[in-house]
């Protein structure tokens, strides 16, 4: 029991780390797309001549898509779910156990 209880609860916790981790990555990403900042002529050309020498393969090592991101920040939520779910399972098993130990004993 108290290792069923002990792997639901680092379930709870692995996920919801997962969870907190895919979620900052979510807002880093969406922020960098959003920041509006004032760009001299030189910085927009010098963007322009990095864009062209980097390849599609280069531009996806640097960053995961926000789509994928969200994929996997659902997986983490699935994950919660499904450990959590453990985590009553498990209660209430012992709980039943309990209680049946308390009325053999009356």
């Amino acid at each position: 029991m108290v290792d069923a209880l002990s792997s639901a609860a680092n379930g709870l916790l692995n996920a919801q780390r997962r969870a907190t981790d895919l979620a900052v990555e979510i807002l880093k990403t969406t922020s960098d797309q959003s920041s509006f900042q004032e760009e001299t002529e030189a910085a927009t050309a010098e963007q322009d001549a990095n864009a062209q020498n980097d390849s599609p393969d280069t531009r996806q090592e640097q960053g995961r898509p926000l789509a994928q991101q969200i994929v996997d920040l659902k997986g983490a939520e699935a994950q919660f779910k499904a450990s959590a779910a453990a985590f009553t399972r498990v209660a209430e098993s012992q709980d039943q156990l309990l209680g049946r130990l308390f009325d053999d004993e009356s």
